[in-house]
């Protein structure tokens, strides 16, 4: 099932779109670490309608809420990035990407939902500077690996624009652990 998800060429919006029902109707009945793959392809797909995505983001956020395995980090990025995410949604989103980067932030791969969490607009200023704080502490750790630039650019982007609204130093959140 995520490999067919996977491929994003040679289907039309209607087979794509059935596709993504067909999907909904597995990850339904099947619970559990199987649906992590799944997920992970399913949340990348572009072609998705706008209930199949919140019904997909809906699964993913119910899975998310008891797998807290370092596996999940795809599909959790995949919803932090969904563009389908809505204010309702966002809330639990942030909640589930702080308590997974509490455990795994420090992972080479936990990059990805730092990432996602450092470009939602929807960040309170205490969970901002969190972020931040978080993807400094990770740069330190893991600066020398390749895919570090695009975290560091990202951190770059939002550090100027958090120096803009003034809230750099006046945003307090809990410390991030090195």
């Amino acid at each position: 099932m995520a490999v067919m998800l996977s491929r994003l060429d040679g289907l039309t919006r209607d087979q794509a779109r059935s596709l993504a029902d067909i999907s909904l109707r597995w990850l339904a009945c099947h619970g559990g670490k199987v649906q992590r793959p799944v997920l992970a392809s399913f949340l990348t797909r572009p072609d998705l309608s706008v209930e199949q995505a919140h019904i997909g983001i809906d699964i993913a956020l119910n899975h998310l809420s008891t797998d807290r395995s370092s596996k999940v980090r795809s599909a959790l990025s995949g919803v932090l990035r969904h563009p389908a995410l809505d204010e309702g949604r966002r809330s639990r989103a942030i909640d589930s990407a702080l308590r997974w980067l509490q455990e795994h932030g420090m992972l080479p791969k936990a990059r990805l939902v730092i990432e996602g969490l450092l470009i939602l607009p929807a960040l309170s200023p205490s969970q901002r500077v969190h972020a931040m704080r978080l993807a400094d502490c990770w740069l330190t750790r893991h600066g020398e690996l390749p895919f570090a630039d695009h975290l560091r650019s990202t951190l770059d982007a939002e550090t100027l624009r958090d120096a803009s609204r003034e809230q750099l130093g006046a945003g307090s959140g809990p410390s991030a652990r090195c």
